[in-house]
């Protein structure tokens, strides 16, 4: 069914059980003004439309194509991921003993399917402090390597890049950093 600014942005606030007022408060619209888009009186403006998306965590495109508020919902579950709304980057298809299994990776590295890795908004997301860190020096004795081996299921899930340095110190500050470049306030 076709639906209108007006008649999908109600049906997105029952969606979520939100109030008029609360919906206008974090769209950052007048109360009155979100009342005459419901009711069709007035079409938003490009950044009354901004900011209700955006409260619903949706584009501007998503919020102005003709699909329902269910059909959005549906598309939002299969292509964004769950916790920070990043898009599917990759769909594909892994064969195995017991047949095919599907593999979705999104933006922010959040992968489901026959692989799990969390997204790094996720609470489930592995801190640091997850990891058993593990060192070795080569051969010449120049260089030292430091490994994260995961004791959690969600460390397990996110490796780590080896962390490599003339000392130990600085192996382990480089494993940090490889850490820091995919983990959320790491």
């Amino acid at each position: 069914m076709t639906q209108s600014i007006g008649d999908r942005t109600p049906n997105l606030r029952e969606r979520g059980s939100w109030s008029q007022e609360r919906l206008a408060s974090a769209a950052a619209v007048s109360s009155r003004n979100l009342q005459r888009i419901e009711a069709g009186e007035a079409k938003p403006t490009g950044e009354t439309l901004q900011g209700i998306a955006s409260a619903f965590g949706l584009t501007v495109e998503q919020m102005s194509t003709s699909l329902s508020a269910e059909d959005i919902a549906s598309l939002r579950d299969q292509f964004m991921c769950p916790t920070c709304y990043s898009s599917l980057i990759e769909r594909a298809t892994v064969p195995n003993d017991f047949g095919d299994d599907v593999v979705e990776i999104f933006d922010c590295g959040f992968t489901r399917g026959a692989v799990w890795r969390p997204c790094p908004d996720d609470p489930k997301f592995p801190t640091f402090e997850d990891y058993d860190i593990h060192y070795e020096q080569d051969n010449s004795g120049t260089r030292w390597y430091a490994h994260a081996m995961g004791r959690t299921s969600a460390a397990r899930a996110v490796s780590i890049q080896m962390g490599a340095g003339a000392s130990r110190d600085e192996a382990a500050q480089d494993l940090r950093r490889h850490y820091a470049r995919f983990a959320k306030g790491g």
